[in-house]
């Protein structure tokens, strides 16, 4: 498995070390980190960047590591090596390992004017770009059920989607009708997401100064093929589709 992923990595500097390319969409308003924990996997970190019409959602791992991977400076190529050789000795140092959530490799866009989510993601090497209208969830709201997330007074609420159930926490302070991923849809933002047994998504800061923008990324200048989610669901599933001994991560939907 190492020499696979150091291969690939080897491959990707090899190839696309000169083929940045990015561009700012708009300034955020607000940046939210959370914690995701995927239970008995592992954890990562995300943030979730708000403009005035286009939010989104990405892993600070994934981010960093591609941005490493691509730099023109060789010593900060070099340590994305050195960064990865660490995680792979550490393998079994759930604290220490490759940070784990089912959406890793993905980068979410939600365009609030025109209610649409656009993610682009990779399924060894291959890009596929997955279009969305912004879901409908059916929120029950339970106003006598609170609690405090980083200072903010917070209402519960229940929703099942796309074959999970979801128990989120969402605050009227900040009135922004998203969250991590892709939930969203009450009046407020959600500081904190459960699924039972499978993940929890907790907040762990809120930020609204000397923000990084919202900023389209495609470091490897990938050519993402329009795929539907469904049918890209049963791919990322599909253990054929990886090397050996490659440990899957369920997903966030589930049908």
């Amino acid at each position: 498995m190492k020499r696979i992923y150091i291969y690939c990595l080897l491959m990707c500097t090899t190839i696309f070390v000169n083929a940045q390319e990015t561009h700012v969409i708009e300034p955020s308003n607000l940046e939210v980190r959370y914690k995701q924990t995927v239970e008995g996997r592992g954890k990562a970190d995300f943030a979730l960047r708000c403009g005035k019409n286009v939010s989104q959602y990405i892993c600070l791992y994934r981010l960093r590591q591609d941005s490493l991977i691509c730099s023109p400076d060789p010593v900060l190529r070099e340590l994305s090596f050195k960064e990865m050789d660490e995680y792979l000795q550490n393998d079994k140092d759930p604290e220490k390992r490759i940070p784990v959530a089912p959406d890793r490799s993905d980068y979410l866009y939600r365009n609030l004017s025109q209610g649409k989510i656009s993610v682009y993601t990779s399924i060894m090497g291959t890009g596929y770009l997955i279009e969305d209208g912004t879901p409908e969830m059916d929120w029950t709201v339970y106003e006598d059920s609170t609690m405090q997330v980083l200072g903010y007074e917070c209402h519960k609420a229940t929703t099942t989607f796309r074959g999970r159930t979801w128990a989120v926490w969402f605050t009227e302070e900040i009135p922004l009708n998203i969250g991590p991923w892709k939930l969203g849809g009450l009046p407020g933002l959600i500081l904190k997401a459960k699924c039972d047994g499978y993940v929890t998504i907790v907040a762990s800061s809120v930020r609204n100064k000397s923000l990084a923008p919202v900023t389209f990324y495609n470091f490897f200048e990938k050519k993402y093929q329009k795929i539907d989610r469904v049918k890209y669901l049963k791919i990322k599933n599909d253990p054929s589709n990886y090397p050996a001994k490659v440990r899957l991560v369920p997903q966030m939907e589930l049908e």
